[in-house]
């Protein structure tokens, strides 16, 4: 389940905004705790995003199914208290993101970091996903947007969209496909992928 918060991120004051999300991931026999992950969302693509390290190594934070009513709402205010924290401390960072651009060189360094050539073996795959990337980084979705265009923050959401919408899913059956593509970008490989971008994108625009 999504849970919108109420605020939005405006990124530089542009029309590239993201909506504040919680998603709770629970078992249906209460065997587990319920997870509550911190899920921006952008909104012109509807690309989630993954800020990494916050996740908790992707394990979310944990509630468990016992204690009485007011520790459980004790509980429900700490979580809410960490996602404004942590939606601040995202906000700073994307303004970091959208405020460098990067040289050729520095973009295609990126995107040779998280798809990089096997050793010793044919690396056509790898190529293919980095010209998607660079194509996606030049005429993907909202990525045109004055002020955004060109920027770390298109480089980063250039990684989301091919996550989200492009990257091969295995199954014949659309449903399925569509199923474990977002089961991916949540909690799977995507996630991890993207978890990396952002990280690499800090890295690269506080570069001195």
């Amino acid at each position: 389940m999504l849970a919108k918060l109420p605020t939005q991120i405006r990124v530089k004051g542009s029309e590239d905004v993201v909506d504040k999300f919680l998603l709770l991931s629970n078992t249906h026999d209460g065997t587990t705790a319920l997870r509550v992950y911190f899920t921006p969302i952008r909104v012109v693509c509807q690309n989630t995003l993954n800020l990494a390290e916050q996740r908790g190594a992707g394990q979310g934070i944990a509630i468990m199914h016992k204690g009485d009513l007011h520790t459980k709402i004790q509980e429900a205010q700490r979580v809410l208290g960490l996602a404004e924290r942590f939606y601040d401390d995202a906000e700073a960072k994307i303004d970091i993101l959208a405020n460098h651009t990067p040289t050729s060189a520095q973009l295609q360094e990126y995107f040779e970091a998280l798809y990089p050539d096997p050793e010793d073996a044919d690396n056509s795959r790898a190529k293919k996903v980095r010209e998607n990337l660079n194509r996606i980084f030049e005429t993907g979705i909202g990525l045109d947007i004055p002020g955004i265009q060109g920027t770390t923050w298109a480089a980063y959401n250039a990684v989301t969209e091919w996550v989200d919408h492009h990257r091969p899913t295995l199954s014949s059956n659309p449903l399925e496909r569509a199923s474990r593509r977002l089961d991916s970008s949540w909690f799977g490989s995507g996630a991890k992928v993207k978890a990396r971008a952002w990280n690499l994108a800090l890295d690269m625009a506080l570069a001195v």
